[in-house]
């Protein structure tokens, strides 16, 4: 019997399941998990692309490490702040390769293409794959909550200088315009960057 109809069968209970303390039901993907296990034979296996953790707040740390692509944006649509449409734009010139590639520039600038420019107040590594912790703890959630999917981590750069993709323009059948936008902590005028792609 196919998987999702073993469920459908027991959804009642498995919706109602809830955890250790018996206080409140289960979330959504320990609820499906949950519900597996007790009912069926089948057995799940981790696909760490899909990123499932909650980031609260702030989550650029994730964007701008050059890391490969997720497979998912959690909890896009609904209170992620990140535009993925205009994320994506980019990709219509240079491919999906280049999403979100980061590329490093000889004056210690970062380009996360389609998320960012940034400046961290220090260098870093030649090759550094970190994860600036660029996001809040949540309810019983802290850095350990974080490392089995996303270490390692560094801890978030106060002085970095950050402009995030503000808008992403198609120009003609070739051509993408990005427009970045800095808001300096001090109030002083917003700066812009503004990047055209062209396909080869």
């Amino acid at each position: 019997m196919p998987l999702l109809r073993q469920m459908n069968e027991v959804y009642d209970e498995c919706f109602d399941a809830l955890d250790i303390t018996g206080e409140r039901r289960l979330a959504g993907d320990r609820r499906v998990a949950h519900c597996i296990y007790k009912h069926t034979d089948a057995k799940l296996s981790v696909e760490y692309g899909l990123h499932q953790v909650d980031l609260h707040g702030d989550p650029s740390g994730l964007y701008e490490s050059g890391r490969p692509q997720p497979l998912s944006i959690h909890h896009w649509k609904s209170w992620s702040e990140i535009d993925v449409e205009k994320l994506l734009v980019v990709s219509r010139v240079c491919g999906d390769a280049c999403l979100l590639h980061r590329w490093r520039f000889s004056n210690g600038w970062y380009l996360n293409n389609g998320f960012s420019l940034v400046k961290y107040s220090q260098d870093l590594p030649w090759g550094d794959r970190t994860i600036e912790k660029t996001w809040e703890d949540w309810e019983t959630a802290s850095d350990y909550s974080y490392v089995h999917s996303l270490a390692p981590l560094r801890p978030r750069d106060e002085g970095k200088i950050t402009y995030r993709l503000k808008d992403a323009i198609v120009v003609g059948n070739k051509a993408v315009r990005q427009i970045y936008v800095h808001h300096p902590p001090d109030g002083g005028d917003d700066r812009v960057i503004d990047i055209l792609w062209r396909a080869g």
